[in-house]
């Protein structure tokens, strides 16, 4: 278990991530409220205390936390304004790209890469056939987003698919990525009917897949073994 300095680390790491973004934020999205701004950052730096305690306080939890930098002021303005701006959506795929490269090079796991693109590519192409197939009921950005989550997710639940045998892994694989699609998908439901039973103007929020997306891929991130 990592030690109270180490998680202490971690938060203030994601204190600094998410005190620049939100001024990023701040700059290209004039209308952002500051409670918003503050929100962000305070739930950027818990969050990357969270995975520190889960998961180590070693760099291998910078694939999670470099995905959890952009991906929590994305939920936040997706939530706001309905929409995923392009310049949040590319720094989330940089910053990921970036853990995920300090990750695998500091355990020497290169295989960990190739579990990224296939997470990326299943999500991409789940996402893209309902994009293509049912025009209207989700967001070019929304599609943007779900390349880079399947990639965060399939990095982080690959050493729970370790095996000897190559194809074993791969199916275990699948079915973790699986996992974390329903999981995502069943959130959204949940919060949906809440919102529907407490007042019908909060459902058109909760249609919003964004801030859902995030959320699962954070909390299935948090869980991961």
């Amino acid at each position: 278990m990592p030690s109270a300095l180490a998680i202490a680390l971690w938060a203030g790491c994601g204190l600094t991530a998410g005190s620049l973004i939100a001024l990023a934020v701040r700059r290209r999205e004039q209308q952002t409220p500051r409670q918003q701004l503050l929100a962000q950052v305070i739930l950027t730096s818990g969050l990357f205390a969270v995975l520190a305690w889960r998961h180590g306080s070693a760099l291998q939890v910078s694939a999670a936390a470099g995905y959890a930098a952009a991906a929590v002021p994305l939920a936040a303005v997706d939530l706001r304004t309905g929409k995923l701006p392009n310049w949040l959506t590319l720094l989330a795929h940089v910053l990921t790209l970036a853990g995920l490269l300090v990750a695998t090079l500091v355990h020497l796991r290169a295989s960990g890469l190739l579990a990224a693109l296939v997470g990326s590519i299943v999500f991409a192409a789940l996402y893209g056939a309902w994009y293509v197939f049912l025009p209207g009921h989700m967001g070019g950005g929304d599609l943007k987003l779900s390349a880079v989550s399947g990639a965060v997710l399939g990095w982080q639940g690959w050493p729970t698919a370790s095996h000897p045998h190559l194809l074993t892994a791969g199916v275990q694989l699948l079915a973790w990525l699986a996992g974390a699609l329903l999981l995502i998908w069943l959130l959204q439901a949940a919060a949906y009917l809440v919102a529907r039973a407490v007042r019908r103007r909060l459902a058109t929020l909760a249609l919003r897949h964004g801030p859902f997306l995030v959320l699962g891929t954070v909390t299935a991130l948090v869980l991961a073994p």
